[in-house]
């Protein structure tokens, strides 16, 4: 058998305790699993190259912003996803995006691109309601044919005064961790994108004050929260002063000490995918913190 690159992965061999001779059908047979093996190796060959690409187009560096820091992580329940986090300068800001597509695995992924290069192009819109829109028209023939949607979360940040507007097309979890500990859940009932294409969302603002802590997830890191006790999944719903019921009250009331506690964004975003240690991941899982240094 060979791989993609033509080298030699194995062989097959067949033993019985008696001689038998092999007829043309049986050969035939053999070949046909030999071919089947190397289309499967094949297969994730080509799938971790392509989740080296996907990985290749999240950002790479941080935003240049001053005040500020930012931490992201996209983990993928297959090999690829339809998760992904995305920022870029625009006028106004920085614009900060993370979206779910409905799915998982290489179908989701394809969509994913698209959906990344659709919101890049709207958001530099200086309206950004009109942008987000403009994306959801650009994408609304392939979601139609793909009988897919997209929720997505997009703001742009002023640096300097930390305004923060935010249009949620059907995401919904998003919260602003205050330095005084305060909790303000980003709310949000806008459709997902695909759904409505001609649809205007409301835009909602926020400021973000020096020691303040922006947390966006996809709904993987809430279904895991939830499997853990965690009532409705919601991150932001995490207390370290009340022991939440369930065999794993304990472990979530550390992961609640963890991220109140954390001393900037990596630290938060680390805390939150302590979670992750060790369970098998049923679904996509994103998670991007923005920290306005105080």
């Amino acid at each position: 058998m060979e791989a993609t690159g033509g080298e030699r992965v194995g062989t097959l061999c067949v033993i019985d305790t008696e001689p038998h001779e092999f007829s043309a059908a049986d050969r035939a047979l053999l070949r046909d699993l030999a071919l089947w093996v190397e289309g499967e190796l094949q297969r994730d060959v080509e799938l971790d190259r392509a989740g080296e690409v996907q990985r290749g187009l999240l950002p790479r560096t941080p935003p240049d912003m001053d005040g500020y820091r930012v931490a992201a992580r996209c983990l993928p329940a297959r090999g690829v996803g339809g998760d992904f986090y995305d920022w870029s300068p625009v006028p106004g800001g920085t614009a900060f995006v993370l979206a779910d597509v409905m799915g998982k695995g290489m179908a989701a992924a394809i969509i994913a691109a698209s959906a990344r290069a659709a919101l890049r192009t709207g958001l530099r819109d200086p309206d950004l309601s009109r942008g987000v829109a403009e994306a959801d028209e650009a994408l609304a023939a392939d979601l139609e044919d793909t009988s897919t949607f997209v929720t997505a979360w997009c703001a742009v940040l002023d640096g300097p005064t930390g305004a923060l507007t935010t249009v949620d097309a059907g995401h919904g979890i998003a919260s602003v961790l205050h330095a005084d500990g305060r909790r303000e859940r980003l709310a949000g009932d806008g459709l997902p994108l695909g759904v409505a294409p001609s649809l205007t969302r409301d835009t909602r603002t926020t400021t973000l004050e020096p020691g303040d802590r922006l947390l966006v997830a996809s709904d993987g890191l809430v279904d895991l929260l939830a499997s853990l006790g965690l009532p409705g999944g919601d991150p932001a719903a995490l207390t370290p002063e009340e022991r939440p019921p369930g065999p794993h009250g304990d472990e979530l009331q550390r992961l609640a000490t963890d991220v109140v506690e954390a001393v900037d964004a990596q630290a938060t975003l680390d805390a939150l995918l302590t979670v992750v240690s060790g369970r098998y991941l049923p679904d996509d899982l994103t998670v991007l913190v923005v920290e306005r240094t105080a």
